[in-house]
């Protein structure tokens, strides 16, 4: 906005949302079946259905700065946003529900 960034994380802030996309990409493995979830079945499948709903929030964004109903247009990461992000968001939470309504 007005050529300011509106959101600066920090290092730590970085690292727990790389951890986090790692813990997701480990919940959709479980889901999937690449490896034995044992009893914790459930867990998997209620993971992947967080992932969902995460996934298609990111997607329709906070209605001014990021998603899909964006108001704020014309930057580069606006650009971004259209074309790569919210996009790529919208297909992750379609396969994280395609894995959490799958098999048993």
């Amino acid at each position: 906005m007005n050529g300011r960034r509106t959101l600066n994380p920090s290092p730590l802030a970085t690292y727990v949302v790389a951890f986090l996309l790692a813990a997701g990409a480990v919940t959709m493995c479980g889901g999937v079946g690449l490896f034995q979830t044992g009893p914790l079945t459930w867990l998997f499948r209620l993971g992947t259905w967080c992932l969902f709903g995460v996934f298609l929030l990111r997607a329709f964004g906070n209605l001014k700065t990021f998603g899909l109903f964006k108001s704020v247009q014309g930057t580069q990461f606006a650009y971004w946003d259209t074309h790569l992000y919210s996009p790529l968001c919208l297909l992750l939470a379609a396969l994280a529900a395609v894995v959490a309504g799958g098999r048993d």
